[in-house]
């Protein structure tokens, strides 16, 4: 799977960019679901906001990905949230938490209705030279 990546600007500033397999899932979730089949709840890559690069482990050189359990409601919002498997770091952990707490999703379908689901979602955070 993809996750959230980040890659330095001039400054340290870290620049967001999203890995184009989000867009394709959802594209192949809407076919599945016009289809009948069960499908489970994906989130909203295009309109959902990154997580920010915090500033003390961009200095420190700190990465790692960070795998999120999420329990989506049937609605497509975030009903419960919780650490998979850590990044390493308590602040990139934080800062994904921070972010996906917010996201939408396109619930997950069964037998053509929305249920609430859980879904595993990285968010990768990485330094480039």
């Amino acid at each position: 799977s993809q996750g959230i990546g980040f890659s330095p600007e001039p400054g340290g500033a870290g620049r967001p960019a999203i890995a184009s397999a989000g867009e394709a899932a959802e594209q192949s979730s809407q076919a599945a679901v016009a289809a009948g089949e069960v499908v489970d709840a994906t989130p909203r890559y295009e309109s959902n906001p990154l997580p920010k690069y915090p500033y003390l482990a961009r200095q420190r050189h700190w990465q790692g990905r960070v795998w999120l359990l999420v329990t989506v409601s049937d609605a497509g919002r975030v009903l419960d949230l919780e650490v998979s498997s850590s990044s390493g770091y308590g602040l990139l952990d934080k800062s994904a938490m921070k972010t996906v707490r917010r996201w939408r999703f396109v619930p997950a379908i069964r037998r053509g209705v929305p249920v609430a689901s859980q879904v595993r979602i990285p968010v990768e955070f990485r330094l480039q030279d």
